[in-house]
């Protein structure tokens, strides 16, 4: 869509809205727009009116899932303000749990029978860079923890519930500035690194459950899992696509590795997953690379 200059005065120029966009949205002459400016790009944005909700429904159903789900779509689609209502004190303690797992999600009012959920976000836009490194991080961590003798369940499902609220507040501001193939890129490739995350929980989660220790070739496993993902790491945000390559032969090299291994136990999946999942996510290193 492509809009006219018109020149209004010395030093004014105005532009006509998409009158779509204004029936939408219910805006009149007078109205207030919120403005934000990043680089060449200016956003307008229609300022919610007071009492108007942009989603509201109700949920009568404490299913964790299926209530993670539609708030989850209401922090995608960067509604400013949700109300959904409620039909008991567990639904709003679930409502409650799930929120917290959003940045810049938060719930601003709470009545008998429903709750009003705002978006605060947008002022936090700016520390895109450091999060979406920071899921990268979080992970390498997951990996240190597991090495230990003793590895701690609890601080594993932590790191990974940080990494997991990054990852869904990095996916959101890139739908909201979806603008370029590379965008798409990185939101494919923080999808993936969730899925790397999940892997290590599912792994860790066994060997508790199972009360044991984690056997040599499961830490031998572990250990070349975490260099390939180092390897990712530091190809995705140094242009050296040379290790593209290394990638690839990481990948044939644990294959012929995992075929050798006598003791078959069910946690090779995870490993065999996380491999998968790196290497098919190779050209993604490219775009990577391109930002610098």
């Amino acid at each position: 869509m492509k809009r006219r200059l018109i020149k209004q005065s010395r030093s004014t120029l105005t532009v006509s809205m998409p009158s779509t966009w204004i029936q939408k949205n219910k805006l009149k002459a007078g109205d207030e727009l919120d403005v934000f400016e990043r680089d060449t790009t200016l956003l307008l944005e229609a300022i919610q009116k007071k009492g108007e909700y942009n989603f509201e429904l109700k949920i009568d159903k404490d299913n964790a899932w299926y209530i993670g789900q539609i708030i989850r779509y209401c922090y995608f689609a960067n509604f400013e303000k949700t109300r959904l209502f409620f039909t008991s004190a567990t639904i709003m303690q679930t409502i409650r749990e799930e929120v917290q797992k959003l940045i810049g999600f938060e719930i601003i009012e709470e009545e008998k029978d429903y709750c009003v959920i705002k978006n605060i976000s947008f002022e936090m836009e700016e520390e895109y860079p450091t999060l979406f490194r920071k899921v990268f991080l979080l992970t390498i961590q997951i990996f240190q923890e597991l090495e230990k003798e003793k590895p701690n369940l609890q601080i594993i499902k932590s790191l990974h519930k940080d990494g997991q609220r990054f990852a869904l507040f990095c996916r959101r501001v890139i739908i909201r500035n979806l603008d370029s193939l590379q965008k798409m890129n990185e939101y494919i490739l923080l999808q993936r690194l969730t899925m790397i995350s999940n892997n290590l929980v599912y792994f860790a989660s066994e060997i508790s459950q199972e009360k044991r220790v984690i056997t040599v070739n499961e830490k031998v496993n572990l250990l070349f899992c975490k260099k390939l993902y180092h390897l990712y790491y530091t190809a995705y945000y140094t242009p050296e696509y040379n290790k593209l390559l290394a990638l690839n032969e990481g990948r044939e090299y644990f294959t012929k590795m995992i075929r050798k291994q006598k003791d078959n136990t069910f946690t090779q999946q995870y490993f065999c997953e996380i491999v998968r999942l790196l290497s098919s996510s190779g050209s993604l290193i490219l775009y990577g690379g391109l930002k610098k």
